[in-house]
């Protein structure tokens, strides 16, 4: 009769193997229905259960019957598997910083040692001393490594060595450590990740912070970027992209509106401002600290790109905890801005 339970009789004769035939796998047992192809479910789910040895005909049984079947041996106590976690690091978040009311941070994009421009940044420099600026992000591409391009456009360029270029990083980064003694931040650029990529990852960031001269200066971060954060604003994003685009503001303002946060952005060599379609968050290209005079490629080839521009940027928290981003540039009138919080 349906539904009536089995008795332990029954249930081994269903567990026998002399029944394991087309016949009596189709035989109505009490208790229980037949699936649409004749195939006793009951009888299936007994001999899985039992470790019997199913049929080459059971393949036959129809997926939800299967289903069923796995079910109800999580049901009856069988034994569950755990699978094992990974014990590799999440990756959550890099470098951030905070500020508070009163603080400035300087920005200085793209510096490319050996090309630096050196008298564009020592007027960054001098407004960010005048508003008391005690930190500075280096916005990747801090050093061109040029001796690890495949791109040489000039015979000069052949004789380039890495231990020039080091040379005039430690003469730079000495100088900007003492300007910037609480903390000078280095983020990833494309141009440091040639060494990486040459080397399948053994040269890193880490590796650059120690052949400086004094290591201890810099906050080295295999991240593109880095966060500031402020009490009132959303968090500012500051980041060496792998790549960009011609237009100005366009790729910041994407990243700005993927990751809901305001963007300053270096890499392009563009100069620009504009906010997000939602009018929530703000995107800057912040143009470089290089001299556009002393890059080859800038001249010796035609391209239809827009010539390289001179930028950095200064953050300043106004009283009030809000975050506000001052744009700069070789037209700016430095005495003005020095004026401005000092």
């Amino acid at each position: 009769m349906a539904g009536r339970a089995w008795t332990p009789e029954e249930i081994a004769a269903a567990l026998d193997p002399a029944i394991n035939t087309p016949e009596a796998w189709r035989t109505r047992l009490p208790g229980n229905t037949r699936t649409h192809d004749g195939i006793s479910q009951k009888r299936y789910t007994l001999q899985r259960e039992a470790g019997v040895a199913l049929p080459f005909f059971t393949q036959g049984v129809n997926r939800r019957a299967l289903r069923m079947s796995h079910a109800s041996r999580s049901q009856s106590g069988a034994p569950q598997i755990v699978l094992p976690e990974s014990d590799r690091p999440i990756y959550t978040s890099g470098l951030s910083w905070e500020m508070v009311a009163g603080e400035t941070i300087v920005i200085l994009p793209d510096v490319h040692i050996p090309y630096q421009d050196a008298p564009f940044m020592q007027q960054v420099v001098g407004v960010g001393l005048a508003w008391g600026a005690d930190r500075a992000v280096l916005a990747g591409d801090y050093m061109d490594m040029a001796s690890w391009s495949h791109f040489v456009t000039m015979e000069s360029e052949l004789t380039e060595s890495f231990e020039g270029e080091v040379e005039a990083a430690n003469q730079l980064t000495n100088a900007l450590s003492q300007l910037y003694p609480r903390q000078l931040a280095w983020l990833l650029g494309n141009h440091e990740f040639r060494a990486v990529r040459e080397t399948a990852g053994r040269f890193g960031m880490w590796a650059l912070q120690r052949l400086l001269d004094h290591p201890e200066r810099l906050q080295v971060t295999d991240w593109d970027h880095m966060l500031v954060i402020g009490q009132v604003d959303a968090p500012i994003r500051i980041v060496h992209p792998d790549r960009t685009r011609k237009n100005p503001t366009s790729w910041a303002r994407e990243v700005a509106t993927i990751y809901e946060q305001n963007v300053i952005l270096a890499h392009s060599h563009q100069v620009g401002f504009c906010r997000t379609a939602s009018g929530h968050f703000w995107a800057i290209d912040s143009g470089m600290c290089a001299d556009g005079a002393r890059l080859s490629y800038v001249h010796i080839k035609t391209k239809p790109m827009t010539r390289p521009q001179q930028g950095a940027v200064l953050l300043r928290c106004a009283e009030d905890g809000r975050i506000i981003p001052y744009a700069v540039y070789p037209e700016s009138d430095f005495e003005a801005l020095k004026r401005l919080y000092g």
